[in-house]
């Protein structure tokens, strides 16, 4: 059996992998995989862009073996990975408070600000700053690699232009064995995106926050709510 994670924007490689190997100890025969998104093309529309790196993820995906079996796990960004990718397989999905859609004021204003400053992004002393007063704000976020901080915001522009300013289509092949975790506080997701998932698929609301894979309590909370969905759903046995 494997599970792919499906990361969210910045993708937090360090963060991503431990809560994988914290979830091996409660499923030690689960194999899991961390997918990397490939850079947005230059030459591309930011649509075009998306298909692209949707095609490039299925290719991965193929290329380790995914099959009926097999658990995607999207979150956020990830979310809309996950729905597209339904258009190439059939397999048991959970969507981890989707980023699909416009995010509420808090969230607007956030990505407004980092729109403004995004010149100085291009520059390496620049964005050098800019994670430096993030880190400052958020420390757990010095364990994202400057690197994948870069790529984040590369990525950043063509989701705000296709996906943060309006709904986007949902794919209709949705798996039966779907699930939707959602917080109705959560100022990232889209309320519009999480009512379409819920008359979609069966749903979970917690006070889990947006960004639980920075900090393990959340990963552990969000352990805790997963476990028995996969344990029951996917024919697993978890260890108590």
């Amino acid at each position: 059996m494997k599970i792919f994670v499906l990361p969210g924007n910045p993708p937090s490689k360090h963060h991503y992998t431990l809560w994988a190997k914290e979830l091996k100890t409660q499923f030690p025969s689960v194999d899991f995989h961390y997918i990397e998104y490939p850079l947005p093309k230059p030459n591309l529309l930011p649509q075009e862009n998306l298909n692209f790196m949707v095609s490039e993820v299925a290719k991965k995906l193929k290329a380790l073996g995914i099959n009926d079996r097999s658990i995607l796990i999207g979150h956020s960004f990830g979310g809309y990975f996950l729905n597209r990718l339904s258009d190439f397989f059939n397999v048991n999905s959970i969507y981890i408070f989707p980023f699909v859609g416009a995010p509420n004021l808090k969230g607007k204003l956030t990505l407004d600000l980092a729109h403004y400053f995004k010149p100085l992004l291009r520059l390496p002393i620049g964005l050098k700053a800019f994670y430096k007063i993030v880190c400052l704000s958020m420390p757990e976020v010095k364990h994202i690699s400057l690197n994948e901080f870069g790529r984040g915001m590369v990525t950043a522009s063509v989701e705000k232009k296709v996906l943060r300013d309006v709904l986007a289509p949902f794919s209709q092949n949705i798996h039966k064995n779907s699930l939707l975790i959602f917080n109705q506080r959560d100022s990232w997701s889209n309320m519009d995106t999480t009512k379409a998932f819920k008359e979609r698929m069966p749903a979970i609301e917690t006070s889990i926050t947006h960004d639980f894979v920075l900090y393990p309590q959340d990963r552990k909370k969000m352990q805790n709510l997963l476990a028995p969905y996969i344990q029951s759903h996917f024919d697993l046995s978890a260890k108590v």
